[in-house]
Order: structure tokens, then C-alpha cells, then sequence
């Protein structure tokens, strides 16, 4: 697929550089962020999790920048990024720039950025320098001192600069420091060396194994966790194209240990979306190779007051300490908890530098929507005012300004699944809806194409117990789910590339609190996009009603057969599901092509007794209806 064809083509890349003796390239990525802005908090977490995953030899520094809003990084040091932000003519953020000239404009997720094939293209083209650098933190850790050596593998001619950077590689807050809700950091520019103009190489006609070696120092300042500290080097020319780049972790004085605490959540998620009481609990692992017996342990629900404990007790090496707050209320909505361990540089004579760590939870407390007749989301605003994102695989799914449903409004909803690994998945929750009001049906529009003939799936559950068990309502993927042909391009649908599918739920008459989610699961193909969810007891926006009707099951209750009898309008092929209970799909069978009047009979006697749900699947449309077996 996708990742294997860009990786055979980047080895024949590489093997043919080999003869003219040139040298494999580390990428520099030089990526604008700010702690106050919103679509950052949105975009890092991805390239973190593009950055740790990948095998290519990638070297990041984020700058933080000044605008939009406050950022206690920015302050340490305001003069240096925002060359960097001149240089590049960089106007909002967050904004990418790969090895200098290649690439600067928006990130992986957004309109127009950079994906993965942007990488593996530029890692496969060789260079004419190699780049080594390392450094060292004095017995004093006050200052650090590094050093950068340049070398040609390959004559090459042109004006060039090297620059240093000491990054830090991850910097923890218990609160955000901005107002976008980040907490998390990760490599962190905090000095260049000398500074923004960095240190021109004289020479500007270069023959195989020429060298030059620049050494510098820096005076800590506003350095958060010193035991953190790596300094990355690279070689720049004069068209701004990054020629080599290299990174060396920032080494403690011998016979120095950093402490190193990690924490885990030690708890249980809550049942369902109904129930508020929770109770906190962490676990605090001793990643150090000597003991640690003073600790601090903290969480956070909902950005608010951090509960802080102090912990004097020994957690030998390797070792774990589990701890249990008190039990706490979560509200209605989204309820995010983060725990943090922190290190006190005191612990024991022989640490010399604290470390950290946090991890967060989060969870969605349902609300009752107000009875209604009708209720639509068609995302329009960056906040989805009643629906959860539920994404435990941390996967590429947002509202995107790129494309909406037949082009009739400005956002719609994407999964990824152009870099969502195989197998992941994410699902958007609605709040409890009221059904003891009326019939009623889902009508949402969809857009989605294969890269080559991946099964994709879109599916729609819903629950009448607060999510402890969903029953499947709708299920299509691959070539069933495609509104378009194939592509091997990233899938962005036109105006007319979009369909509309109808759900029938009036197997839900009756329920005060019924909730819905949208599940979105990749196989690694291609983007899919939904619109305009609109729930209505009667179908509009030029639907017709299901072509699907006047569905009878009998004799319900049954201990056994079950007849089913109901009208298709039209010829389409038809599937009949079984679902238990819990949601799970104990049958399917495909009917072939029906019309008009049909009727099939279920052998359900190798079934355990208890309720199950019949859909009947047809041409985009779904009618259910529910048998008890006894």
C-alpha cells in the first residue's frame, strides 16, 4: 500500500546516491507554534505522534512565537524566533517548514499540508555534508558547551551557514501556560548559538572531506528541567535550503543520575456516560537506577485548581507507587483529568536533576438534549456543541474547512484514514436524545473514496443505557461506502462527490434517552467525510422516505423461527443482520436482489434466549425492528 510503495522507491533513491559517494540526509523540521493558539493544540499532537513513529532520521525545534496570545516560552526568549519567523516570512501558525525551502506552510491534517510522502521524498535525497554534533552540561549545571563539526562527503560549491540550537526536548506544565489547553511541549528552542545569525563558513568552494569545527557556549536560562536538554546543528544556504542537520543529547556530568518518575492513570474509566462519581488514582513508575523517597503528585479536572499531594516514601529502582484521591464529581460534557509526578531535586545526594511527567484522561459525561422534533450538526463551528469526539487511538479526525456536504456549507468532518493506521478508529457521541416523542430517522451525507481498494468503514450504534451496549444501525465500508472512484491522491470530495444515506430508527420508539455515535475505522485507505446529521421525525432536504417498508416479525415473541415479510420499493440488493443485546453481530446473510414484497425466514433456535435487533439493509437505507426470544 501507500507506505510500502513510498519506501521502495526511497531505497532505489538511496542505492543510486551511493555511487556519487554522497551522504544520507537527517531532515530538519522546523515547526511555529504558540501556547495561546487554537488550531496548534490540535495540529502538535499529530506531528508528535508522525515524529515518534516514523523510521525516517527527522530533527524538529518548535518556536514559539509571540502571537496570538500569551506564552510563557516566547518570553524566555522572543528575539530568536521571531528571525526565524522573518526569515521563513512566516504569517500565522501553526505553520511547518521542512529543510528550509522544501516545504513551509500548514501541517499534516490541514488543507495543503505536508504528509508523509513530503518526508520520505526529501529523506531519500542524498547530501554532499555530514553533520555531527554533541554537548556536555558543566559540574556546575549552569552552562553547556557543544561543539559542530562539518565535513563534506562530496565536493559542493555556494554560500553557507551553521546554526545551533539548544532545544529542550520536553517541558510539562500541571496547567496550560496558554489559553489553547496544551500542556505539553516538546522540542523546545530556548538559545541559539551565537545566536539568529548563526556562524558563516568561510569557505564557499568545498572539496571531499574538507572540515571546519565550531564550538560555543551557553549560560542556562529559564530552562525548565535540565535534564532534558539536546543541541541540534545544521548547515544552511543562501536559498534558505537546509543541506544537513544533525542532533546530540546534552550530556550530565559523570556520576550525576537524573531522576526519572513516570505516571500512569491507575483508574477506572467510568461504566457509562450517565454516572459522575470518580475516583483519581496514579500510578508513579522509578525509571531511575537509584531510589527516590521525595515525590510530588498532583491532578487536574478540567484545567482548574491542581489537587497537589507530597510523598515521602521510597520507590526503589524500577519500582511503582500506586496512590487513590478521594472521589470526585465529573460534570456533564467533556471532563478532562491530567495526573503529574514531579521530582524534588533533593531526594537523594546523588540526583542531580529533577524530571517529570503527566498523563491525561479524558471523558465524556452525556447531557439530555431538550425534546424536539428535529436535531442537526453540520459542523459549522470548531466546537461540537453536542457530540464527543471519543478517540482513544489518538487518530486524524477533525472538522475540516476543505469541503462540506454537496458544497453547501463551509466545515464538514474527516477521518484521516490517509495516515490513520490500520485498525483505528474514533467515534463521534451524541448527548441523549429524547424518542418517546416520535418516529424518527437520521439522514447525514458522506463522501469517501479508496487509495486503491482498502475497506474503510463508516458505522452508526445506538444505545438506550447510557453506552454500557450499543446495537449496530448502520455498517458500510469499502467499495459499499465509496461516492467516488479510487485514488492514490489525498481525497478531498468535490460538490458532487457526496451522497446521502437514511437510518431508520423507529425500533427506538419510546426511549427518553437514546444516544448515537458515528464510528469512523481505518484500513489505511483513503479520507472519509460526513455532514449535515440531521435527526427528524419526518425526512426533508429532498430525501425520499426508505425505500424500505412495512417490516413484520413474526411470532414475536419467538422460541425459534421468526418470519420476516417487507416491501422494497425498488431492486436492490438486501442483507439481513442479527445483533444480541450488547450490539455485537451474530448474523448476516445477503438476500441478493429483491423487489416488492419479500419475505425470508430466521432460524434463531441455536440462539440463547434474550432480545436481539433485525436490521434489514437495502440501497443506503436501514429498517430495524426488535425480536424476543424466549
Amino acid at each position: 500500500m501507500k507506505k510500502t510503495l513510498l519506501s521502495i522507491g526511497s531505497l532505489l533513491v538511496l542505492s543510486m546516491g551511493a555511487f556519487a559517494q554522497s551522504t544520507p540526509r537527517t531532515v530538519l523540521f522546523e515547526h511555529f507554534t504558540q501556547a495561546s493558539c487554537g488550531p496548534c493544540a490540535s495540529a502538535n499532537p499529530s506531528i508528535n505522534n508522525y515524529l515518534t513513529g516514523t523510521s525516517l532520521n527527522i530533527v524538529q525545534i518548535n518556536y514559539q512565537v509571540a502571537w496570538p496570545g500569551y506564552d510563557p516560552m516566547n518570553e524566555h526568549n522572543t528575539t530568536e524566533p521571531a528571525a526565524r519567523v522573518t526569515m521563513y516570512d512566516v504569517t500565522g501558525v501553526p505553520n511547518s517548514v521542512i529543510d528550509g525551502n522544501v516545504f513551509n506552510g500548514a501541517p499534516i491534517g490541514f488543507s495543503g499540508g505536508w504528509t508523509n510522502t513530503t518526508f520520505v521524498n526529501r529523506a531519500a535525497d542524498s547530501t554532499e555534508f555530514i553533520v555531527n554534533v554533541n554537548g556536555y552540561l558543566n559540574d556546575a549545571l549552569d552552562s553547556v558547551f557543544v561543539t559542530m563539526k562539518v565535513k563534506a562527503s562530496d565536493a559542493v560549491s555556494g554560500t553557507f551557514k551553521a546554526y545551533l540550537s539548544v532545544i529542550e526536548k520536553e517541558i510539562n506544565f500541571v496547567t496550560a501556560p496558554g489559553s489553547n489547553g496544551e500542556k505539553d511541549f516538546h522540542n523546545v528552542m530556548k538559545k541559539m548559538l551565537p545566536n539568529q545569525n548563526g556562524t558563516a563558513l568561510a569557505s564557499t568552494s568545498w572539496a571531499v572531506n574538507d572540515s571546519v569545527v565550531i564550538t560555543q557556549s551557553w549560560k542556562l536560562a529559564n530552562v525548565y528541567n535540565k535534564g532534558r536538554l539536546s543541541v541540534v546543528g545544521w548547515v544552511q544556504k543562501s536559498d534558505k535550503e537546509v543541506m544537513q542537520a544533525g542532533e546530540a543529547e546534552i550530556a550530565l556530568p559523570a556520576g550525576l543520575i537524573a531522576a526519572d518518575l513516570g505516571v500512569t492513570k491507575n483508574h477506572t474509566d467510568p461504566l457509562n456516560y450517565c454516572g459522575t462519581a470518580f475516583v483519581p488514582k496514579l500510578r508513579v513508575k522509578n525509571n531511575s537506577s537509584i531510589a527516590v523517597d521525595t515525590f510530588q503528585i498532583s491532578y487536574t479536572l478540567n484545567n482548574g485548581t491542581p489537587v497537589v499531594e507530597n510523598r515521602y516514601a521510597v520507590i526503589s529502582a524500577g519500582g511503582t507507587y500506586n496512590h487513590t484521591f478521594p472521589t470526585i464529581t465529573l460534570s456533564q460534557g467533556i471532563n478532562t483529568i491530567s495526573y503529574s509526578v514531579n521530582t524534588d531535586e533533593d531526594n537523594t545526594s546523588d540526583l542531580a536533576v529533577s524530571n517529570n511527567s503527566t498523563e491525561t484522561s479524558t471523558f465524556f459525561i452525556a447531557k439530555s438534549i431538550a425534546s424536539s422534533p428535529s436535531f442537526t450538526e453540520s459542523f459549522e463551528t470548531p466546537i461540537i456543541p453536542n457530540m464527543f469526539h471519543d478517540n482513544p487511538n489518538n487518530i486524524e479526525a477533525l472538522i475540516a474547512s476543505d469541503a462540506s456536504g454537496f458544497g453547501q456549507s463551509g466545515r464538514s468532518f474527516v477521518w484521516l484514514n490517509f495516515s490513520n493506521a490500520n485498525g483505528t478508529k474514533s467515534s463521534l457521541i451524541w448527548d441523549k436524545m429524547d424518542f418517546s416523542i416520535g418516529y424518527k430517522h437520521i439522514i447525514f451525507s458522506r463522501a469517501y473514496a479508496q487509495y486503491q481498494s482498502e475497506n474503510d468503514k463508516l458505522e452508526v450504534f445506538a444505545s438506550a443505557n447510557c453506552g454500557e451496549s450499543w446495537v449496530s444501525v448502520y455498517s458500510k465500508a469499502g467499495s459499499n461506502l465509496k461516492t467516488a472512484n479510487a485514488t492514490t491522491s489525498f481525497f478531498v470530495p468535490t460538490s458532487t462527490q457526496w451522497q446521502k444515506d437514511t437510518v431508520d430508527l423507529g425500533i427506538f420508539n419510546g426511549e427518553s434517552e437514546l444516544m448515537i455515535k458515528f464510528t469512523g475505522t481505518s484500513n489505511f485507505g483513503n479520507n472519509l467525510w460526513i455532514d449535515d446529521i440531521n435527526l427528524e421525525e419526518n425526512l426533508a432536504y429532498g430525501v425520499k422516505e426508505s425505500i424500505i417498508s412495512s417490516l413484520e416479525l413474526y411470532p414475536n415473541p419467538t422460541q425459534g423461527d421468526v418470519n420476516l415479510s417487507f416491501n422494497l420499493e425498488k431492486s436492490e440488493n438486501v442483507t439481513v443482520q442479527l445483533f444480541d443485546a450488547l450490539g455485537k453481530a451474530v448474523l448476516n446473510t445477503n438476500l441478493g436482489t429483491k423487489i416488492g414484497n419479500v419475505k425470508h425466514q430466521l432460524d434463531l433456535s441455536n440462539y440463547n434466549s434474550g432480545i436481539y435487533f433485525v436490521n434489514i439493509v437495502a440501497g443506503g437505507n436501514t429498517i430495524s425492528k426488535k425480536v424476543t426470544l424466549k
